[in-house]
């Protein structure tokens, strides 16, 4: 019996940013802040302060807060981060799973509507040559 041949390993290469993907990805992510730190994205990565609530902003988390750099400046003082986090998971999970299962349905049900015009944008992406960097 003759030996087997080995299959070349092909080497997989970077396909480029699927900008709907990204999209999504963004999307998914400012659902669970707004659900735990309270902040959608750009609030949490800009505010300087949660202003007094349950609200955490990225400075808080450095603990470059409010209150002299020690953390977060909510309406109980006293809590830490994971107890915020947790009071704001506790009352905004339902709406944050619901946003999060409806979101993927949209986009998953985007993508099987618009699959022609995406092809035919994908196809004038790689003839400008940028379809090795960017996809829709």
């Amino acid at each position: 019996m003759p030996p087997r041949r080995k299959k070349t390993k092909r080497r997989r290469r970077f396909t480029g940013i699927n900008v709907l993907d990204a999209a999504q990805a963004y999307t998914q992510a400012n659902i669970w802040a707004k659900a735990t730190l309270g902040l959608s994205i750009p609030d949490f990565l800009m505010e300087q302060s949660g202003g007094h609530s349950y609200r955490i902003t990225l400075r808080e988390l450095l603990g470059m807060g409010s209150h002299g750099g020690s953390g977060i400046s909510s309406t109980a003082a006293m809590q830490t981060i994971p107890e915020v986090i947790g009071h704001n998971f506790k009352n905004n999970w339902l709406e944050a799973a619901l946003s999060s299962t409806l979101t993927g349905i949209g986009f998953t049900a985007a993508k099987k509507l618009t699959k022609s015009p995406r092809r035919m944008a994908n196809k004038a992406i790689k003839q400008l040559g940028l379809g090795s960097m960017v996809r829709v």
